[in-house]
């Protein structure tokens, strides 16, 4: 009889081990709502985080339902920190405010790095937020989570829409031509101190040069494990995981952090593979989830054991 080395012991052992954890797996949620902006420059959509700031996604989706972020636009860029809009609307030639509805409750429970959708406060405390929101350009933990309370993270921008944002926000190679211009005394408005627009000529009207939001619409969230968005779990989504796989702190759902803790580890792949396996309430055609390829499983296998003996001290 063939003998086999410890090592293929280990592996065995471990294996067994993944196979049962799976069996043992609650039907996982949805991560929650996806919503599409579409916008000057483009469209990008964004998760939303229903579990971990009910509240405040809760009111942005108000917001997005009774319409008022539409002909909306970003009115406030600054250079590798924020995109801000949701505070004021342009239609057939007229300028409004979005109307706001009463303050929320903060919720802050995640960092505010690159890419994460905010909501934007006044100096009057942790709990006035009410209808402007922000996209993180950069990674402003260090300063956004520290001021007046922390500031609510309550989505993030999916897949390659930060390439969308990032024309908005002038980013190298800036072919918008997207520039900051200050019309406080134009507007009679101290907002539009760092208005960003678009191939703007100095000394017209600036309205046709602002950067739009036509419009914002909702729908219901990819699968756990859909890290991209678009529509099934595969191999592009595992090897996103895999990519930030160990990391500690600051990650996102667009690494693989699917129970929100900020770290993408053994817990996110058992849940990306309990999800693959069946072992979601919620796989089924219908919910975009699909059926995996015998491949897609062996490489989460691999990837859960390489993971594990990683951990092994």
């Amino acid at each position: 009889m063939e003998a086999h080395s410890p090592s293929f012991g280990r592996r065995f052992v471990c294996l067994c081990f993944i196979t049962a954890v799976l069996a043992l797996l609650p039907a996982v949620g949805r991560a929650g709502t996806i919503v599409t902006f579409n916008t000057s420059l483009g469209s990008f959509d964004a998760q939303l985080f229903d579990d971990t700031a009910p509240g405040t996604v809760a009111n942005f989706l108000n917001y997005v339902n009774d319409g008022d972020y539409t002909n909306s636009f970003f009115h406030r860029l600054a250079y590798g920190f924020v995109l801000q809009g949701g505070g004021f609307r342009y239609i057939d030639g007229y300028y409004y405010y979005v109307p706001p509805d009463d303050p929320i409750e903060n919720e802050y429970n995640q960092s505010n790095v690159r890419g994460t959708m905010a909501m934007a406060k006044t100096d009057a405390g942790p709990d006035s937020a009410t209808c402007q929101f922000f996209v993180n350009l950069g990674d402003n933990s260090a300063n956004l989570d520290n001021q007046n309370g922390g500031f609510t993270v309550f989505g993030y921008v999916l897949g390659d829409g930060m390439k969308v944002v990032d024309r908005l926000a002038g980013f190298p190679p800036n072919d918008a031509n997207v520039g900051i211009w200050d019309v406080r005394d134009i507007m009679k408005h101290p907002a539009f101190g760092q208005l960003p627009m678009i191939d703007y000529p100095n000394g017209v009207p600036f309205a046709p040069y602002l950067e739009m939001v036509y419009s914002i619409t909702a729908r219901e969230s990819p699968a756990p494990g859909d890290i991209d968005g678009d529509g099934d779990v595969d191999v592009s989504d595992y090897l996103t995981l895999k990519q930030h796989l160990g990391t500690e702190s600051g990650a996102s759902w667009a690494w693989g952090d699917f129970d929100n803790d900020q770290d993408v580890d053994r817990a996110d792949l058992l849940l990306m593979m309990g999800y693959l396996s069946g072992t979601s309430g919620e796989a089924s055609a219908s919910a975009g989830g699909g059926v995996p390829e015998p491949a897609t499983l062996a490489l989460l296998a691999i990837g859960g054991l390489a993971l594990i003996r990683r951990r092994r001290p």
